[in-house]
């Protein structure tokens, strides 16, 4: 048989990015899989409770915790990993601050910013006119 498409699998211990609910966009630990649609899950910021894996996005974080541990146990595994210090160094954080700095801008910083991307793109525009004119001759 040929290579495996998946390699982000649900486990024990898996972290996970909440996408919808009342727990957007907060990180959480699997603690048990429940059946195929939903597991138990517990973090930092959440308290324990069930949800459904299609309100979840896989990490590729992994604490290293037992089926069905505690709650102190969970938050204990997650400082010695530093999970959220990991995920403040991920792309996918980055991308959501920079999205939710965007939609809290008001319409003053909206203009002072499409003045400046404005400012920039000519300056780019400029060299790049520049050296295509150079390399011409």
């Amino acid at each position: 048989m040929g290579v495996g498409v998946f390699n982000n699998f649900v486990e024990i211990g898996k972290v996970a990015y909440v996408c919808i609910g009342p727990y957007k966009h907060r990180l959480v630990a699997i603690v048990d899989v429940i059946n195929q649609t939903r597991a138990l899950v517990d973090g930092p910021d959440v308290p324990r409770k069930a949800m459904q894996f299609k309100h979840l996005r896989l990490m590729k974080y992994r604490i290293k915790i037992q089926h069905g541990a505690r709650t102190g146990t969970v938050r204990k595994a997650w400082a010695e990993a530093k999970v959220t210090e990991q995920w403040k160094e991920s792309p996918l954080y980055t991308s959501i601050v920079a999205r939710r700095t965007r939609a809290r801008l008001n319409d003053f910083e909206r203009f002072k910013l499409s003045k400046a991307k404005k400012a920039r793109n000519h300056e780019i525009n400029k060299a790049y006119c520049a050296l295509k004119k150079a390399a011409k001759k």
